[in-house]
């Protein structure tokens, strides 16, 4: 494992945060979960809004479970500061699908964002800007990037690539921090249903789909103009 600091007390790449033959076996268990929901409901859309294309899904228990795995070492890495899980959420990306520009909403105080498979014919970006300055951070299977995902705007463009990435974030909040009644996402432990979520963080994320601050309300080019300045300088990872 080794830890890359790219703004320091802020974002940082962990390489190797997840052992590779664990990321492949997580990877076949998404893949079989996807099959299962398309065959058990083959007329329903398993993208979502903002991500059209992209199979999705709220809290898998095999991505609840990497996020605990990670979790001690990130505490560790911010500070030994404690953390509550929130969620996580899981995306299998294929030719044509991207990732909208968007933050968090507050559920993610932190993120750490994993590479659960990647396609080594095709490198692909996470773009985030924080602190004044965009970052291009590149992940391999089993890296973990770590950064603020409420506050710092991030999103990929499309994936022009012949085979598929899985990517998985997982959320956390500081147990002594001001979100710290968002633990599990209101849920009554990890990996239950999004049903069973609190009403703020229902009505927070719908509040995401339509908050200019959030990113996806905005239309084509305002959030380049917003942020023009911010997009003059950039940084390969």
């Amino acid at each position: 494992m080794n830890i890359e600091t790219i703004i320091d007390g802020r974002m940082w790449i962990v390489r190797n945060m997840i052992p590779k033959e664990l990321c492949k076996h997580v990877a076949m268990e998404y893949h079989m979960m996807k099959d299962v929901i398309k065959w058990q409901y083959p007329n329903a859309d398993l993208g979502d809004p903002t991500m059209p294309g992209a199979w999705s899904m709220y809290c898998p228990v095999c991505f609840e479970a990497l996020g605990q795995y990670q979790q001690p070492i990130i505490e560790k890495i911010i500070g030994d500061i404690p953390l509550w899980q929130t969620f996580c959420y899981g995306r299998l990306y294929v030719k044509g699908t991207s990732c909208v520009k968007h933050r968090d909403r507050m559920s993610g105080e932190w993120v750490g964002n994993i590479c659960v498979s990647e396609d080594p014919d095709y490198p692909w970006a996470m773009q985030i800007i924080a602190k004044n300055k965009k970052y291009e951070i590149f992940l391999n299977e089993g890296d973990s990037c770590i950064f603020r995902g409420h506050e710092d705007l991030h999103w990929r463009e499309v994936y022009e690539g012949e085979g598929s990435q899985i990517q998985c974030f997982v959320s956390y909040v500081e147990q002594n921090g001001e979100y710290a009644r968002l633990k599990y996402d209101g849920r009554p432990m990890l990996a239950a249903p999004w049903e069973s979520a609190s009403e703020e963080v229902i009505t927070c994320q719908r509040r995401q789909n339509n908050d200019v601050y959030y990113g996806p309300a905005e239309g084509p080019g305002q959030i380049e103009e917003h942020y023009e300045d911010d997009l003059a300088e950039v940084e390969l990872l």
